[in-house]
């Protein structure tokens, strides 16, 4: 192998956007700043999605996205205990009635014609391929489109009294923004809908930027991934890998995705895209504990339309087979990583009823399918990233089961894994029972992370900084995690070897913020935490490397024995001590 030399960064820069030639993948939004500068340093994204709407329960996911519910409403940390920043939009909408309809309208509206996972792979099979831009073009009109069509209808348009109340009041909503937006109030009607439609796609209020961000939720995986290395290129890095994670909230929501884009179909799709693109992509698949034991106790027709499957299965072919890096959990789900409850009102009520189990042993079960997910990245070398943010949850007080102290368990039984925990930076969450002594402001999530590392520093242990929307947050908030995280790399971490770079996009989008993330990233890194250069690259790639196993080991090996005879570029870099 070869060190990573400017001239190879050079190259890096140069060849990405020709690196991501798979069919589809071409074309250049405009919604990104240029790069300014002749070089290009690497980059590693370990935390981002490139689902469709396809790929998710859809409506349940929206509604804990854009109907406030289950997530504590401030930080218990930081400046007078601040509004969270980041991971639910700010913009949450905290009318009911209007939330619902706007969701409704999303998922059986503005989604249709979205691709399946199974309609993309055998796009890409049979080289049938749509540029970039005229996807984001066919997207652009046709959510313009239905969008002027639905405020143009009459008030009485829906089937039902309460139902057609609930639309007016989202299409009057609309309305008002399209006046503010255009300065002028507009004439209600179809003569003018279609104006106020394209006054709402710019418009940066809280329905604009819902409505441009869904958007990408109709796109292509490939479309995605071609966005998301134009958003790189764009902060100064050029992407030496994307690692996209992939979601299985079934059977704790209580939704399935569309039929024709199942978790095994999504991992099918980014196999395909692996295999033909020399763009380094690599995904996560998501291991459900809670599915695990429907597998195992037999219960398999909970939804007509989604047949049962074993997650450690799939997990095990798309590890050896199919490209796939490691396995992503999502704890706020309702599961720990260690010591579940046994309480079965701990659990959702419609899981529990279909499940069945004997009382008192769900946790017991959750705990079992744990540890054999544990065992087979243990086995195979494979990382494992878990969010690790009290936000998000699917049921009141299930964000606090990510908390990391699960996780330090778990690595006290098995301290060979390789564990990112995402979301970390905004220093916000309390811990639960620090130890005797601990000053008040060492007592977040990040402290409980920041202790195993700095006792165990060769650990695989890492913490991402993805959504780090805290870094355009209020002045306070700035300072206060300027003063946290500078703090924690000089006691914990002060080689800074276990943070890592991500941008959990395409969630991201949702943030005013987003097209300048990835600079304002670097900008923190650089003049708020005082990195060096050196450190820079670590938090940006290097870490990551490390983390991911491509320095060397049992998941570099099934890459490049996935790769065949292509020799991506991450693959010629002999990392620096």
């Amino acid at each position: 192998m070869t060190p990573l030399t400017r001239r190879n960064t050079l190259r890096l820069g140069g060849s990405a956007l020709a690196a991501l030639a798979v069919p589809g993948c071409t074309g250049r939004p405009g919604t990104y700043p240029p790069h300014e500068g002749d070089s290009l340093g690497p980059l590693i994204d370990v935390h981002c999605h490139l689902f469709n709407g396809t790929d998710l329960p859809i409506t349940t996911f929206l509604t804990r996205l854009f109907i406030p519910a289950y997530d504590p409403p401030t930080c218990q940390l930081g400046p007078k205990s601040a509004p969270k920043s980041g991971l639910r939009t700010t913009r949450s909408i905290d009318n009911p009635d209007i939330g619902e309809s706007l969701i409704e309208f999303i998922a059986k509206v503005l989604l249709s014609g979205t691709l399946t996972a199974r309609q993309e792979l055998d796009r890409i099979k049979t080289g049938r391929p749509r540029t970039a831009a005229s996807e984001r073009a066919r997207v652009a009109t046709q959510t313009r489109d239905r969008l002027a069509n639905f405020l143009a209808q009459p008030p009485a348009s829906a089937s039902s009294a309460r139902r057609a109340k609930r639309e007016e009041a989202l299409r009057q909503a609309l309305w008002q923004e399209a006046d503010a937006a255009t300065g002028a109030r507009l004439l209600r009607g179809s003569d003018q809908a279609r104006k106020a439609a394209d006054a709402l796609l710019t418009s940066r209020g809280k329905y604009g930027l819902i409505l441009t961000w869904v958007q990408l939720f109709f796109r292509p995986r490939q479309d995605l991934a071609q966005e998301l290395a134009t958003a790189s290129l764009s902060s100064g890095r050029a992407p030496l890998m994307l690692v996209p994670l992939t979601v299985d909230y079934t059977h704790w929501l209580g939704e399935t995705p569309n039929p024709d884009s199942t978790l095994a179909d999504q991992v099918a799709v980014y196999a395909e895209i692996a295999s033909r693109a020399t763009f380094p992509l690599h995904a996560m698949v998501a291991y459900d504990p809670l599915r695990a034991v429907f597998w195992k106790l037999g219960r398999h027709n909970r939804f007509k339309d989604a047949p049962e499957f074993d997650p450690l299965d799939l997990a095990r072919r798309a590890l050896t087979q199919q490209g796939c890096i490691g396995l992503k959990l999502y704890p706020p789900m309702g599961f720990r990583a260690t010591g579940n409850s046994n309480t079965d009102a701990d659990y959702p009520r419609l899981a529990l009823k279909a499940l069945q189990p004997k009382k008192g042993t769900l946790g017991t079960e959750l705990d079992e399918a744990m540890a054999r997910a544990f065992d087979l990245c243990t086995e195979l070398d494979a990382p494992i990233l878990a969010h690790a943010n009290n936000s998000l949850s699917a049921g009141r007080g299930y964000g606090d089961r990510a908390e990391p102290r699960f996780w330090i368990d778990a690595l006290k039984t098995r301290p060979r894994l390789r564990l990112c925990l995402a979301h970390a930076g905004g220093f916000c969450w309390q811990e639960t029972d620090p130890p005797v002594g601990t000053p008040a402001d060492r007592q977040s999530w990040e402290w409980t992370i920041g202790r195993y590392v700095r006792q165990n520093p060769d650990s695989h242990l890492y913490m991402d900084i993805s959504y780090f929307s805290e870094t355009f947050g209020s002045p306070a908030e700035l300072e206060y995690i300027t003063g946290q995280l500078t703090d924690w790399i000089k006691v914990c971490d002060p080689d800074v070897r276990h943070i890592l770079y991500g941008t959990d996009w395409t969630m991201l989008g949702k943030e005013p913020g987003w097209p300048t993330y990835g600079k304002t990233v670097q900008a923190f890194l650089k003049d708020s935490l005082k990195l060096t250069d050196r450190q820079i690259e670590r938090v940006m790639w290097q870490n990551a490397m490390r983390y991911l196993g491509l320095d060397a080991g049992a998941s570099r090996d099934r890459l490049l024995a996935f790769y065949g005879s292509r020799q991506p570029e991450w693959t010629l870099i002999n990392l620096p001590p």
